[in-house]
């Protein structure tokens, strides 16, 4: 393909690829990535079609990214496969930009890089940095240029040694790079060749300025003093807590749509994933070491009070309680539906709302010692109960729906939250409740298999509308499923996979219950105990 020899660290990575996905007769005729997957587990990607290296490619250019009158496709050299997410990497030498995209149309027949045209500057170059770049320079003959890539130890010019008009006497210099001065650029030597150095003169390259300068192209909103004012603190705190370098998003290539593609990843771990830590430890006899010191604690307050920008939100009464109340729910699942509903009015609360708050406190003081026990069980599944209250919420007439998960019989996760759009039967509210809920189990399902936990058995999921359990089981679209396809479509899917299954129950044994509405303290304290809840006061 004539490729030039900057492109031959990406020859290297795409026939890797591809040995990797090709089946050996020294593994039983798997792939190294078949028999690497059955000792580790790794993020498995779709394999790709296997593509002509060097090629021409035609990157597709969104509609929002380009006019009316501009082309929809970019030229790029085909240069591989990405890791990371399923794509192909296709690079435009003219813009030094790499492009992953599985929007592209292949041209295996049509070299890039023909083998009469002579390189210019641009093509061939793929810099691993914006510091430096090397450039020869011959009087007369084209100019070349190299990127500086780490792999290569040697630079040697890109076309043949009898196309460059060279002096016959070239001045010795000294090959070791000197720092540039004011006069102009130092100078090396590599193989005869006069190689002029230029590196940046930036010395705050990459570093965001201290204050906001307006741009004159900008909007009118920009030259408020106010806005002005907020961002130059903004940047101010950025600048002191370092987090203007980069942005850190963990593991976003194993999204999954349906499950949690709109979520944002962020290197905290989730109480959820502590409760299921702590459930596989109960089960499995693992060692677990709390860290609760309160010393410790109010050195780790003061330090991060030191390093980072705090601010100070006020001494709203009726906020601050529902927000420590938000936070008691992480490890009270009784109370999660009254925190819910007293939540919604954060930003306009009543007094009816405050003797709401006040109730929930009585309760728990009531209570002191409740919380949840992890024992360990014999029961190697995961499960989950969902409910749905239709039209619950007499002021926009929304539904609310909840559910609970437990693995290998130890209650792991809950949620009770009103539903984003008014349902127009208890039909779609139970049905948009269950798909939450699969939403959840199949989370709970990739953590376990992060730790090397995998069960044999469909995950259970309970619910007891008989209604919404047929419309899964059924086929056949109807009016009344029509604006929750996309919901039934995925349900039917993990259906059909043998991932999920159905059973249902009668309402009296529906634990959800209390998520979605208020029930008697018969039916609370009859469901509070069935989650695992004890009391460590209660005489015994």
């Amino acid at each position: 393909m004539n490729l030039p020899k900057t492109y031959w660290g990406e020859a290297v990575v795409s026939a890797a690829y591809l040995i990797n996905r090709t089946p050996s007769s020294a593994l039983h005729f798997k792939t190294p990535q078949q028999t690497l997957e059955s000792y580790f587990s790794i993020p498995h990607i779709s394999n790709l079609e296997p593509r002509v290296f060097g090629c021409t490619v035609y990157v597709h250019i969104p509609k929002v990214l380009r006019k009316k009158l501009d082309p929809c496709a970019k030229k790029c050299v085909f240069v591989g496969y990405s890791n990371v997410q399923k794509g192909y990497r296709c690079y435009d030498p003219v813009l030094h930009k790499m492009h992953v995209s599985m929007d592209v149309s292949f041209q295996e027949l049509e070299p890039y890089y023909s083998g009469g045209d002579s390189v210019n500057s641009s093509q061939g170059e793929i810099p691993t940095t914006e510091e430096e770049i090397i450039t020869l320079q011959h009087t007369p003959g084209p100019d070349v240029t190299f990127p500086t890539n780490d792999f290569a130890t040697r630079l040697t010019p890109i076309t043949e040694a009898s196309s460059l008009d060279v002096p016959e006497s070239i001045p010795e210099v000294n090959t070791n790079p000197t720092p540039m001065s004011s006069n102009g650029p130092s100078i090396t030597s590599i193989d005869g060749l006069i190689l002029p150095v230029r590196v940046s003169q930036r010395p705050n390259k990459g570093v965001p300025k201290q204050l906001y300068e307006s741009d004159p192209n900008s909007k009118d909103a920009l030259d408020d003093p106010n806005r002005k004012e907020a961002m130059n603190v903004e940047m101010k705190a950025l600048q002191k807590n370092s987090t203007y370098k980069a942005r850190l998003v963990a593991k976003g290539y194993t999204q999954k749509y349906g499950v949690d593609y709109q979520d944002t990843f962020a290197p905290v771990a989730k109480l959820n994933t502590i409760r299921i830590l702590i459930s596989i430890a109960a089960n499995r006899d693992w060692p677990l070491k709390q860290c609760d010191d309160l010393f410790e604690m109010e050195l780790l307050e003061r330090h991060l009070a030191n390093e980072f920008e705090i601010k100070d939100l006020g001494s709203l009464k009726y906020q601050r309680l529902v927000g420590r109340l938000i936070y008691l729910s992480h490890t009270r699942s009784d109370i999660a539906y009254a925190v819910s509903v007293v939540s919604r009015f954060m930003h306009n609360p009543s007094e009816d709302h405050m003797a709401a708050v006040y109730r929930i406190l009585r309760y728990l003081k009531g209570c002191p010692g409740k919380g949840m026990l992890y024992s360990k069980n014999n029961s190697p599944e995961i499960k989950g109960y969902t409910d749905s209250d239709w039209a619950g919420d007499k002021t926009t007439r929304q539904s609310t729906s909840g559910y609970f998960t437990f693995v290998e019989d130890n209650l792991v996760t809950w949620k009770s939250k009103k539903q984003k759009v008014v349902a127009r039967s208890s039909a779609e509210a139970e049905f948009r409740g269950m798909a939450h809920g699969v939403c959840e189990l199949l989370w709970i399902k990739s953590i376990l298999q992060d730790l090397g936990i995998c069960y044999n058995q469909p995950m259970e999921l309970h619910c007891d509308s008989k209604t919404a359990i047929e419309i899964v089981h059924n086929p056949v679209q109807h009016d009344s499923t029509k604006h929750v396809e996309v919901d039934r479509h995925f349900i039917k899917e993990k259906l059909d996979q043998k991932i999920i299954q159905f059973p249902y129950i009668k309402s009296e044994d529906q634990l959800a219950d209390i998520l979605t509405k208020a029930v008697s303290g018969k039916v609370f304290e009859e469901a509070i105990n069935k989650l695992g809840m004890i009391d460590i006061y209660a005489p015994t």
